[in-house]
């Protein structure tokens, strides 16, 4: 099964990562429509000890690591 355009199977078969707590993932293009700034400006408002998985890349990318990185 293809789901919006991913090999679901290739994933599926890979063993896991494990890991503790809770993680956020972006995966996706890096420009605006897509929200991945409103996602790091909300960053500092979590409550929790969630990691944060940006994945991607695209027109923003510069701007939102100069601005957001460290």
């Amino acid at each position: 099964m293809v789901g919006h355009g991913v090999d679901l199977r290739r994933f599926a078969e890979e063993p896991s990562w494990p890991k503790s707590g809770r993680s956020v993932l972006f995966l996706g293009r890096h420009e605006h429509r897509k929200g991945l700034e409103v996602l790091l400006e909300a960053v500092p408002y979590v409550e929790s000890d969630a990691q944060f998985w940006i994945a991607g890349d695209g027109p923003q990318s510069p701007e939102l690591h100069r601005r957001y990185a460290g």
